[in-house]
Parts: structure tokens; sequence; C-alpha cells
């Protein structure tokens, strides 16, 4: 069970991370000057 349990922290981190790199992309889009698109 605590096996399980570290796969499942494992799976949530690499879940976070997956989403702050989206973010940080969103944030550089949004950045952009218009012109440069």
């Amino acid at each position: 069970m605590d096996n399980f349990k570290k796969e499942e922290d494992v799976a949530q981190s690499i879940l976070k991370k997956l989403q702050d790199q989206k973010l940080e992309k969103a944030e550089k889009e949004a950045n952009k000057p218009r012109w440069a698109l």
C-alpha cells in the first residue's frame, strides 16, 4: 500500500510539472507582442 502511495505522489508531481510548463508557455505567448505572431 505504501508503494502505491509513492507511485501516486510521483504521478501527481509529474502532472503538476506539466501544468506549470503549460502555464509558463501560455504566459510567454500572452507576453509576445501581437506583431511578433
